[in-house]
């Protein structure tokens, strides 16, 4: 099975996690109350003895969750000044990387698509966009964007389900290592060796058929931890991408 927002969803497990730790280490010191030597109570009457649990209240949209119906005025006019100046040109560039190999036109892409914003200051900001049965995920950290994630709605369904009765496994791959390392250096910059390629038939985990998993790990880096992959992607019998995920920091 395939995870979903795996990355991404490990860099946000990292900010909740700080904040959770902080606030058991906070409800953890004893309070005055606490500290008081106990009263003692007349045996005629029963004490009741305040039930302790481990429970500690994580506060509301802990990861600063902005969705567009909530944007101000101000936010808007900013969104829709990055859409132009940084959003849209970072996917010109990922476009032009993985060109035909994209289940959607760089046209669908607009700033009425945008639903949310993750992030609390300028350091680290995913901004997606949903259409057309797409999640489209881009991240601007330090003045540098990127885009971060991609998956389809058919295909997250696909790499969820196991093969069912009388499925016919099509073992083939559509795409070949070569035509990956040439792809992600277009994307990123990096040339990867065949060897830090590593290609998987869809078919053989899951009811996405014909399709392949390829995982981008720098030799060296742990094969069974799936957090090691700089770049991992899904595609489609067809040889499009199913599924797009960028290490935030690659």
């Amino acid at each position: 099975m395939k995870r979903v927002h795996g990355k991404t969803i490990a860099v946000i497990g990292v900010l909740a996690f700080a904040i959770f730790l902080m606030l058991v280490r906070r409800n953890a010191r004893p309070s005055r109350k606490e500290e008081l030597p106990p009263v003692v109570q007349k045996a005629s009457v029963p004490e009741t003895i305040p039930v302790q649990t481990n429970h500690v209240a994580v506060p509301q949209n802990a990861l600063n969750v902005v969705r567009s119906g909530d944007m101000t005025e101000d936010a808007k006019a900013e969104l829709a000044k990055n859409f132009k100046e940084k959003f849209k040109p970072a996917a010109e560039k990922w476009f032009a990387a993985y060109d035909g190999r994209i289940p959607f036109h760089l046209d669908d892409l607009t700033v009425d698509k945008f639903v949310e914003r993750i992030g609390r200051n300028p350091s680290f900001f995913l901004y997606t966009f949903v259409f057309n049965g797409i999640t489209f995920t881009i991240q601007d950290s330090n003045g540098k964007t990127k885009v971060s994630y991609l998956m389809t709605r058919k295909g997250a369904q696909e790499l969820n389900q196991l093969p069912g009765q009388g499925f016919v496994p099509n073992l083939n791959v559509p795409v070949t290592r070569e035509e990956v390392i040439r792809m992600v250096k277009a994307d990123t910059g990096v040339e990867f060796k065949a060897n830090e390629v590593v290609t998987e038939p869809t078919a053989a985990a899951c009811a996405l058929n014909g399709g392949a998993f390829v995982h981008l790990r720098p030799a060296g880096s742990d094969p069974n931890n799936g957090l090691s992959s700089k770049i991992d992607l899904v595609f489609g019998s067809d040889g499009k991408l199913v599924n797009y995920e960028r290490d935030p920091f690659f």
